[in-house]
């Protein structure tokens, strides 16, 4: 009865520590913001994982004005990845998708997968081009499209995608210097 006892109470720190290192839980706060653009919290809790620290950065495309980026790290490990282009007219969520097979919602305006989703939201620039070398049509930049994607799909994944994807480009349009007409 003592060795067992005995064994119970070393094995208990053991499996608390084991528990620890799994990272179920999150250390940091989760941000009321994706690469400097509003967004509820609320939004963005499913899609990130477990983890002690969160850190987001802007993605450098080098000399492409036609890019703009975002990766969101949890513990080092990209947790989420944003990418936005301008886009000649026509363009279309689905096009816009890295995936190759995404589910088109809400009329074709979103682009949806397991584990990302994209739009294309009207922005006119005068004076932004689109060059071949940025994924898009050579001409005047129309449209902008906005792609969010997680790392894993986990459960849950693509429903927190679709809930996110609207509010977060509707924000996102506004940091933009788009002009009517």
């Amino acid at each position: 009865m003592r060795a067992r006892t005995v064994a119970a109470v070393l094995a208990a720190p053991l499996l608390v520590a084991v528990a620890a290192c799994g990272g179920e839980e999150r250390a940091y706060e989760v941000p009321d913001e994706l690469c400097g653009v509003p967004v509820r919290p609320g939004l963005l809790e499913p899609l990130l994982p477990p983890g002690d620290e969160l850190r987001q950065e802007k993605s450098s495309f080098g000399v492409s004005p036609g890019l703009q980026g975002c990766m969101v790290f949890v513990d080092g490990d990209v947790a989420l990845d944003v990418t936005g282009k301008w886009r000649a007219a026509g363009h279309t969520a689905k096009e816009a998708a890295s995936n190759p097979g995404p589910d088109l919602i809400e009329g074709g305006r979103y682009a949806l997968w397991n584990r990302g989703a994209a739009t294309v939201v009207p922005c006119r620039v005068p004076g932004q081009e689109v060059v071949e070398a940025d994924g898009g049509d050579e001409g005047k930049a129309e449209l902008f499209s906005l792609e969010v994607e997680a790392t894993k799909a986990e459960d849950g994944t693509e429903k927190a995608m679709k809930a996110l994807i609207g509010p977060y480009a509707e924000a996102y349009r506004e940091t933009l210097p788009c002009r009517d007409g």
